[in-house]
């Protein structure tokens, strides 16, 4: 008999997890491959799940995807912008990609193909449709997550979710997992895009890679028990599905709380050729990749919150602490190569940096009196050296790798962006710092003496062009601060931002709500910024879509250049600008954006 099944949200997953005890970490604790062991049979894990993992079964956890560095700078000799992403060869999944002539546009859970240079010839060319996928004999709803390109290779990762997440099971209803599918299709004639395979594996999607032609996808599926029976994790080639076995999976015997299984699939687009490794580990948080590397934590907590009498503050009793495991790439080959412990939390994928032999991480230790630390780790995950104590009572808001340095922004009140000296590995410390209003959520490089930070200032969208060049003295060299409230998708995406130090060029998503007769009007656009290392910032202009609808019309995700024209993607329209002027020179309505899930429905 199955259990009544509920959907619980991210926020309650989140919590769940936050409260559970851990005792006995140190930061420098470390252990290699050999340490984390694979069971010698399906009993054994049974045995080892039922010990300890979180009692959840019956109920189903959903945690939603990272949203989510290295002296990545994005190219600004070539013809055409790519994705702004963290490592310089690993490539994000992203809603709009483009290879120079062509525009691949996610929306509606659709990928549209759009014809874009030379402008004059902007048209729509095809459609893929994802409600095609179908893996087993369930209903589902599909999601899509996000899209790589390569050559003549189009991969769209899709979640799978089972339609009974949404009611309620009764007894005679068989349990459907979620899965998360890779689907690859051939656009050499891009008029009629063809399927060539699907892979897919149990879970939530997590996160993505990509290197040359393999693929990384990171799922995250919850420990199920029905009748002390495991589920374990499936694989499943176009519709053809394979379960895990039990000898194949790895597992921390440390792992206090063992709740999930991680699932990451390495895939060869081009030949097919595919590895899956799966890990048993609690709910990862942050996932981060070198170019010979995944790395992914889980945190933990020891100690508890108390609540006092009369205050709606909790006593801050517990401390945070974060397991990172290294699973060592090449290719289709992965292994998990070692563990570590750092004290705190990690507050995105830029608070990760590999460099040579060492893993440096930035970390906030608690939500209610927090402080800050910087922990570098070696080849074997052993914390060689660390700098604590940052920053009391604020929190990391963003932070930034770059060769040698490390760049982070706390705020509470006002914002301290600080420089970290990472010259020696074993000693970081604080070269400088800087104490200014607002604060950054993002900060990009721009040359090796300055970086931008997009953040807030007054409530609305700001801003900065730092000099770095004494770090012993940061300044923040030019400004912007809107002067209405102004937001951007630029503040927590920064695959929204378009930066190209050579044209000067610096793009993002911005939308207001602004009051007008009588009522709060939204205006949305791509707001385009000079960035001279001279002059400073400037607002060029704000590029909006005409639209006859409130919102969907008007929104704009994504912006990219391809030779001198500049092209601004939202979720039904692109629009063509030259990047001289601004000037407008066409647009096109390529989706008719109304729903954010397909219903797949085996027949």
């Amino acid at each position: 008999m199955n259990p009544t099944t509920k959907l619980m949200g991210a926020a309650l997953a989140s919590v769940a997890v936050m409260m559970i005890a851990t005792l006995g970490y140190a930061t420098t604790q470390s252990q290699r491959d050999e340490d984390l062991n694979t069971f010698s049979s399906e009993r054994e894990l049974r045995l080892f799940l039922t010990k300890e993992r979180p009692e959840k079964s019956g109920d189903v956890y959903y945690r939603a995807p990272d949203s989510m560095g290295s002296d990545f700078k994005q190219e600004a000799s070539g013809s055409y912008s790519t994705t702004n992403i963290q490592v310089a060869g690993v490539d994000e999944d992203d809603i709009v990609k483009t290879d120079g002539e062509y525009i691949y546009a996610a929306s509606s859970n659709n990928v549209t193909i759009i014809k874009a240079y030379p402008p004059e010839s902007l048209a729509n060319v095809s459609v893929i449709e994802i409600s095609g996928l179908t893996f087993g004999s369930d209903s589902h709803y599909l999601q899509l997550q996000g899209i790589f390109m390569n050559a003549d290779r189009l991969v769209l990762v899709v979640n799978a979710y089972s339609t009974y997440y949404w009611g309620t099971m009764d007894d005679t209803t068989e349990y459907q997992p979620p899965k998360t599918i890779v689907a690859v299709y051939d656009v050499e004639d891009r008029a009629n895009p063809t399927f060539v395979r699907s892979v897919a594996v149990s879970g939530y999607y997590l996160s993505s890679r990509m290197i040359g032609e393999h693929v990384y996808l990171i799922a995250q599926a919850q420990v199920w028990t029905f009748d002390d029976e495991i589920t374990l994790p499936s694989l499943w080639e176009d519709d053809v599905s394979s379960q895990v076995k039990a000898t194949d999976i790895r597992y921390d015997p440390d792992m206090s709380q063992a709740s999930s299984f991680l699932n990451i699939l390495a895939l060869n687009i081009g030949s097919g050729e595919h590895d899956l490794l799966s890990v048993v580990a609690g709910w990862a948080s942050v996932v981060y990749m070198s170019n010979n590397a995944l790395y992914f934590t889980v945190q933990k907590y020891q100690g508890s919150i108390e609540w006092s009498d009369g205050v709606e503050s909790p006593i801050d009793s517990y401390t945070a602490f974060t397991t990172i495991y290294k699973i060592q790439i090449d290719a289709l080959s992965m292994s998990v190569d070692a563990k570590g412990d750092v004290k705190g939390w990690l507050l995105n994928q830029f608070s990760m940096d590999e460099n040579g032999s060492y893993l440096r991480v930035a970390t906030t230790t608690s939500w209610v009196e927090p402080e800050n630390a910087v922990y570098v780790l070696d080849d074997g995950m052993v914390v060689v050296g660390k700098l604590e104590g940052l920053a009391p009572s604020e929190r990391i808001y963003s932070s930034r790798f770059i060769g040698n340095s490390l760049y982070l922004v706390t705020f509470r009140q006002i914002d301290p962006l600080f420089v970290i000296d990472l010259t020696d590995p074993l000693n970081p410390n604080v070269m400088g710092e800087l104490k200014i209003p607002g604060f950054s959520s993002y900060l990009h490089p721009v040359d090796e003496d300055h970086i931008l930070g997009i953040g807030i200032e007054g409530g609305t969208l700001k801003i900065s062009l730092f000099n770095v060049s004494d770090p012993t003295n940061p300044l923040e060299q030019s400004k912007y601060v809107s002067d209405v409230i102004w937001y951007s998708e630029a503040l927590y995406d920064h695959k929204s931002v378009l930066f190209d130090l050579e044209k000067e060029l610096l793009v993002i998503p911005g939308y207001s709500y602004l009051y007008d007769y009588n009522e709060y009007k939204y205006v949305g656009g791509a707001m385009v910024f000079r960035v001279s290392l001279s002059d400073g910032i400037s607002l060029r202009g704000i590029i909006t879509h005409e639209s006859n609808e409130s919102y969907w019309g008007q929104s704009v995700t994504r912006s990219l250049y391809i030779g001198e024209y500049l092209y601004t993607i939202g979720d039904r329209s692109v629009q063509v600008n030259r990047l001289d002027d601004l000037s407008y020179v066409d647009s096109l309505i390529y989706s008719d954006f109304r729903y954010h899930y397909w219903y797949a429905l085996r027949e």
